[in-house]
């Protein structure tokens, strides 16, 4: 086991990390996405299993030497995807790693025993009205869209309450929550339902 290729591969700050044990180099691939649909095809993963996009063509390639004396590497994200949502793949024989990037400038401030949020523009501390918030729930059986709204005036949005036929608790035990902004990014975020 001692002397099987591994490889693994995160984004945060703008820095690419890739740990790795014995492979001399790798290919990083950068495949930008639509957040949303990404978001609407998987709602509960977090873009680390996003073997679909990678039967497109990537934007960009580059080939990276993995130093025989370290098991981890970092890169800078190049600058075209430093505020892109994008999917970051590195490859290295059959061994294929993936993550997601969604850089973003939001502060979400969440209350959820209410079932509410708040975003904020996370320099100025602002309310953001008009974000887009998408939810998907699920629980005994497959994800499923649970509602879709913008948020306020005062950046805020319930993305529990329901009007109509409520669903069980049994169906929406778990939610995926994603905002979206016009210019200062996306997030995704797993929470438990409330109990209430």
């Amino acid at each position: 086991a001692s002397s099987a290729p591994s490889l693994a591969i995160d984004v945060e700050a703008g820095r690419v990390r890739i740990d790795y044990a014995n492979l001399e180099r790798c290919e990083v691939r950068y495949y930008p996405v639509d957040v949303e649909f990404l978001f609407s095809t998987s709602p509960f993963t977090d873009g680390r299993n996003a073997g679909g996009a990678l039967d497109l063509v990537p934007n960009r390639r580059d080939v990276i030497e993995l130093p025989a004396d370290a098991n981890r590497l970092e890169i800078d994200l190049p600058a075209e995807f430093r505020n892109a949502n994008v999917i970051v793949a590195a490859k290295a024989g059959p061994r294929t790693a993936t993550t997601s990037s969604f850089e973003h400038q939001i502060d979400v401030r969440w209350a959820e025993d209410q079932g509410q949020l708040q975003v904020l523009d996370a320099t100025t501390g602002r309310p953001l009205p008009r974000a887009y918030v998408k939810v998907y729930a699920v629980g005994t059986a497959t994800p499923h869209f649970y509602k879709d709204g913008y948020t306020d005036l005062r950046g805020r949005f319930d993305y529990f309450s329901v009007s109509g036929v409520r669903p069980t608790d049994e169906e929406r035990t778990k939610l995926s929550v994603l905002i979206l902004t016009e210019d200062r990014g996306a997030m995704v975020r797993t929470i438990d339902a409330p109990t209430r």
